[in-house]
């Protein structure tokens, strides 16, 4: 009955505990202020709003990606069952609720784990630290990882029943469940668990040593085999994407140092995550309370501990200790990749093994005897080598109350290590110690969750949702196009508003498409996975069948005004798909050429003209007043590069044509029009008309670029032209349960032209035959056409799913029969 009580109370107490703590800092649902922020807000939201449409494929962001190979990253915890029943408005209340339940599961099954062969009560405590450590209440919002912190604990008591009892049936269920819930954090466990598996075999009895092994290789082989129809779609997911865009010696620089490894002990101190360390490539998060930490350094001074066993543990702690130093170590725990953002993930996984030999520590604690003076010498050098943390990071402080911060934040973790040392085996003190220990747990979580909040609030986010809801479901025919908010809410917009577009932000990603959006269209691309539209010229809009946009763009007609929100459409009548000329199959782009140079070879030879779409303005053929600049091969120069400088340019305008300006100079241009003042919308887009005359002035800041200042010219007749000539060969969508359906008619052998990524999963029938695809422009789906009229079917199973399915059930087959067989040996062996 007390055990169940204990476990009740590893589940309940720090459920209210970091309540009570979002409460104070009125996060939803105790406030308005959100629980999702940074990737949480940008990322997640889409995914997790898109669980009800759950499939293969979507179109919703990125021009359309893999949704299941997407999905066995972020979204197969069971907890995200209840995502299932929220909305855009109310998401926030299901995040902390979710967050909260997984904070107290970690808490609970280490409790459990470190119950294992006999139960006490001071478990609790230790299962408490550890929902608590640093990496878990600050990541918290990183929900997807923590089911594989939730599971680590289970995964190594499955281990230890299959060394000590040979019973292997928690452990495969344990890590067959990790790997399923999310791939990235298992491959973590699964370093740190051959590493206790070897650890325990080490410091165990040789008898063990056959069976376990035995049964470590052929139930870890197992659980990869059930969790095959995961695995496999989320390896060729990977392929795509981030398992290609980070192997790159430039990027990763695996021979060099972590210089964040000069701040090893100072994050091991309470209250030390900064605001933004994450996107900084911060110091590890491997806080799990410094009673712990010298609970472990004293484990090394406990007399009925042999050698091997102290060997053994100081090997551990010097592995994880490398790997925080050096790169090649640390990026080995992240697939041999260095992440975006959020560095060493794996950092859980150490206070992981810290809380487990702290916990044995304490209960040997009266067989760690040391003489008073080597104790004296062993406390006074930790707590030298603490100050000289503090003082390292003070140094790199610029910001006077950074630095008040963490010279009071030094100062009680000094005093906490000095009162632990002194009172560290002293029976009577045992409630202050316990005290001191749930202030400092008080103390880093406050001061964390309070360092995670934003501004962003419901109250500003909800009705902004409305609107953007509202302005999406008034367009009909939406599911036939593309369209874009000219300022996005977040990365993945799509998946949130229900429609199909363009900007997108995934780990499991198709590079192919990132690349081409970096550098071939010039999007803004950050980190090499985050795609951004920053520029709406017709060509590009037809290219990638966008038709309506919302927002504040002048040039494109509005169409309606709904909630305040103006929505615009193009002129033409776009889609996801043309005949085009083969000679799209051999296009090689440069990517040092202008994006309006590649984006013009792609219409030309798509439709097989030679049109002149787009062209800087000659400076040298205007009337032009110069001051502090000079033309030079038609390119702006400074005469004095630290100084401001002006300039006029006067011309008269030679045919309908399209002006734009560098977006950089937004607010520093004046456009004159006729002798009319002309202010152009947010994206320096205006249309001008044949003989119009035209004036330029522009003021330049010597903080900006000036070789990015430039004038284009876009030929509206010339675009038309060519919009026309590749509309007559567009995809005709029809109404269907494929992922797209339509017919098109090809007046002789030519390509058809899908704006869709190409991978391989596509299922693509022309006139209910299958055929084969083949990628264009290193990018794009192709099919090769006969002339005719063809009726075209697309469907997607990705990747591995087929072959997983199989393996999946051959595994489970197996692992039933020798779980039954090695249930019969135990048995006969007299092993209940």
């Amino acid at each position: 009955m007390k055990k169940t009580i204990h476990y009740i109370l590893a589940f309940i107490i720090p459920l209210l505990f970091v309540s009570s703590i979002f409460m104070i800092n009125k996060i939803a649902p105790f406030g308005n202020h959100l629980v999702r922020i940074y990737d949480s807000y940008y990322q997640y939201t889409g995914f997790i709003l898109n669980l009800k449409n759950f499939g293969f494929y979507s179109l919703k962001v990125g021009l359309g990606f893999n949704f299941f190979a997407t999905a066995t990253y972020y979204l197969l915890s069971p907890f995200n069952f209840l995502f299932l029943f929220c909305n855009a408005k109310n998401i926030d209340i299901f995040y902390t609720i979710i967050i909260l339940l997984k904070i107290s599961s970690a808490s609970l099954t280490m409790t459990i784990l470190l119950n294992y062969k006999k139960h006490n009560a001071i478990s609790l405590l230790f299962g408490i630290i550890y929902s608590l450590s640093g990496f878990i209440i600050t990541y918290y919002y990183n929900t997807m990882w923590l089911d594989g912190i939730i599971l680590l604990p289970l995964v190594i008591l499955g281990l230890k029943k299959l060394i000590y009892e040979q019973k292997p049936l928690l452990y495969l269920i344990a890590l067959t469940i990790t790997i399923i819930t999310n791939f990235y954090i298992a491959y973590m466990v699964a370093i740190i668990t051959l590493i206790f598996f070897i650890y325990l075999l080490i410091n165990s009895d040789r008898k063990y040593y056959k069976y376990a092994i035995i049964n470590f290789a052929i139930y870890s082989l197992f659980a990869g085999l059930i969790s095959a129809v995961v695995i496999l779609p989320a390896f060729y997911g990977l392929m795509m994407g981030k398992a290609s865009g980070y192997l790159r010696s430039d990027y990763t620089k695996y021979y060099e140092l972590n210089e964040n490894i000069k701040y090893f002990l100072y994050k091991l101190c309470p209250g030390t995550y900064n605001h933004g360390d994450q996107d900084n490539y911060g110091p590890m998060l491997i806080y799990s309370t410094l009673y712990v930490f010298i609970l472990f350094i004293l484990n090394f001074f406990n007399n009925k501990k042999s050698d091997k066993y102290k060997i053994s543990t100081l090997i551990i702690f010097m592995i994880f200790f490398l790997s925080f130093a050096f790169n090649l170590f640390d990026f080995a725990w992240q697939f041999f990749q260095r992440p975006v953002w959020w560095n060493h993930r794996y950092a859980f996984t150490f206070s992981f093994f810290l809380i487990y030999i702290g916990y044995e520590s304490y209960l040997n604690k009266k067989d760690i005897l040391i003489k008073k003076s080597y104790y004296y010498i062993i406390s006074i050098v930790v707590v030298l080598l603490f100050i000289a943390s503090f003082i390292l990071k003070i140094i790199d402080l610029s910001n006077k109350s950074d630095i008040l911060i963490t010279i009071i934040v030094g100062i009680i973790s000094i005093s906490l290590l000095i009162n632990y040392f002194i009172f560290f085996n002293k029976e009577k003190y045992r409630y202050y110690i316990l005290s001191l220990i749930i202030i400092e747990l008080a103390l880093n979580t406050t001061l964390t969750i309070k360092n995670n909040v934003f501004e962003r609030t419901t109250n500003t986010v909800n009705p902004n949702i409305t609107a953007i809801e509202n302005s999406v479901n008034s367009i009909n025919d939406k599911d036939n196009y593309r369209m874009e908010l000219l300022t996005p809410q977040a990365s993945n917009d799509g998946l949130v508003y229900n429609y199909n577009g363009i900007n997108y932000f995934n780990s499991v990603r198709n590079q192919n498409y990132i690349n081409f959006a970096e550098y071939i269209l010039e999007f803004n691309v950050n980190s090499h996975c985050s795609t951004k539209m920053n520029y709406y010229d017709p060509l590009l809009l037809e290219l990638l069948n966008i038709k309506y946009l919302i927002g504040d763009i002048n040039y494109y007609p509005t169409i309606k005004k709904v909630d305040g929100k103006i929505i615009h459409q193009t002129n033409y009548n776009s889609s996801f798909g043309y005949s085009v000329s083969n000679k799209i199959n051999n296009l090689k782009l440069d990517k040092n050429d202008s994006k309006e140079t590649k984006l013009s070879m792609i219409i030309n030879t798509m439709i097989d003209q030679n049109y002149e779409y787009y062209q800087k303005l000659d400076y040298k053929n205007t009337a032009s007043n110069l001051d502090n600049i000079e033309i030079i091969n038609n390119e702006i120069k400074l005469i004095n590069k630290n100084n401001y400088a002006n300039a006029t340019f006067k011309f008269k305008s030679d045919t309908d044509q399209l002006i734009i300006f560098n977006s950089q100079y937004k607010g520093n241009i004046k456009l004159m029009v006729n002798d009319e003042i002309i202010n152009p919308d947010n994206y320096n887009y205006y249309p001008l008309q044949k003989n119009d005359k035209v004036i330029i002035e522009v003021k330049h800041n010597p903080a900006y670029n000036i070789k990015l200042f430039k004038v284009i010219l876009l030929n509206l007749n010339n675009t038309d032209n060519a919009i026309k000539a590749l509309n007559e060969g567009r995809l005709n969508l029809n109404k269907s349960k494929h992922l797209m359906s339509g017919n098109i008619t090809i007046l002789k052998n030519q390509t058809l032209f899908l704006s869709l990524p190409y991978e391989e999963g596509f299922i693509i029938k022309v006139d209910g035959k299958k055929t084969t695809y083949h990628k264009v422009l290193d990018a794009f789906v192709g099919v090769d056409l006969k002339e005719g009229n063809h009726n075209i079917t697309i469907d997607y199973v990705s990747k591995g799913f087929n072959p997983g399915i199989i393996i999946s059930i051959s595994g489970l087959s197996l692992s039933i029969i020798s779980l039954f067989i090695n249930k019969c040996y135990n048995k006969k062996r007299g092993i209940l």
